[in-house]
This record gives C-alpha cells, structure tokens and sequence, in this order.
C-alpha cells in the first residue's frame, strides 16, 4: 500500500517480511500483533470506501493475505511449518520416519485417554490419571518447542522437521485431553 493508492499484494513477499521481521522460530509475538493490527487499520475498508474498485480488491486481498500470515507466524507450530517451507523442507507425512518405540508410546497414551473417554467417569481417579497425563504432555511439548528453536538457530533443519514432527503428535494429545476434560466437566488452571 502506498500513500497515493492501495497496491496489488506482493506475492514475492514471505510471510516474516510482510511484519518486518526476520525468518526465525522465536519471534516477539505481541510485537507481531501491534505490527498486524497496524496493517489492519490501513487496510480497513473504511479507508478504501471512496477508492475505485481495483483498489478495494486489491485492499481486500492484502487484508486476507496479512490475516493468513499473522495466524501462520502467530502459532509456533504453524511458524515452524512454515519455515520448514521456506527451506524447502516442507513436512509431509510420509517423509518423516520416527523411532517405533516413540509411536508405541504415542498409541499408549491415546489409547489410555481412549478409555478415560469411553468411560465418561469423573471420578477423582480418572480426573487424576488425566491430570497426570496432561501434566507430562505439557512437559514434552516444552521440550519439544525448545529443540525446535535450537534446531532452526543451529540451521540444523532436518533436526526442526523430526522435532516438529514429534511435536503434532503431542498437541494433537493435548487436544483429546482438552476434549476429554470438557466432557468430565474439568476446568484447566493453564
């Protein structure tokens, strides 16, 4: 967008450079939102209602286009993905083959919280089996999101893919727990 009139999105532009900020896994991310809520008000479409109809397209496209980065950079898994793109290694599912011992362990957690699903049991012990499983969830998606960070630091990207890999396993886990203790009526403190 210029000052004379709104300008067609820049395609070139990725996602980092669109907020001005460099292509890194550990970004300010309040510092993110006042830049996105800055690009919003110049996109508002109260300010292009006078404008001719190319220009309101164009203002409309570049508002979807910053929405759309600002979610990407806003979510550190998302932001790790993307960045796996802009080195061309993108995550794909089949490309990645993790340790059997690690998938057995992921089967036994989501068939555990299976059962305290299929249970529907608020009982004192289920409230604390799912406490305790969150609890280590928790722990190694903190883990993880810190051996992304050193892997996109160290450049070490096949290292970032493996950890990213690793880590949707554990927030999809955290999802089922989520839903889980929505049914049992449980309320998180996090």
């Amino acid at each position: 967008m210029t000052c004379a009139s709104v300008q067609e999105p820049n395609q070139k532009l990725n996602y980092f450079e669109m907020f001005k900020e460099t292509p890194h896994f550990d970004i300010d991310v309040r510092n993110l939102t006042v830049k996105f809520r800055r690009l919003q008000t110049l996109l508002h479409p109260d300010k292009t209602a006078s404008r001719p109809e190319k220009e309101k397209e164009y203002s409309a496209e570049q508002s979807s286009l910053v929405n759309k980065a600002y979610q990407t950079l806003l979510h550190p898994i998302d932001r790790g993905l993307y960045l796996l793109e802009l080195h061309l290694k993108p995550l794909e599912e089949d490309t990645i083959s993790l340790p059997p011992e690690f998938l057995a362990d992921v089967m036994d957690i989501n068939e555990t919280l299976a059962d305290l699903k299929s249970a529907r049991n608020s009982d004192l012990k289920s409230a604390r089996e799912l406490e305790s499983i969150r609890h280590i969830n928790n722990a190694k998606m903190q883990m993880l999101y810190s051996d992304v960070s050193l892997a996109f630091k160290e450049k070490n990207i096949d290292k970032a893919r493996e950890s990213l890999s690793r880590l949707k396993y554990f927030i999809n886990i955290d999802e089922k727990i989520k839903g889980i203790e929505e049914d049992l009526g449980i309320s998180r403190d996090d």
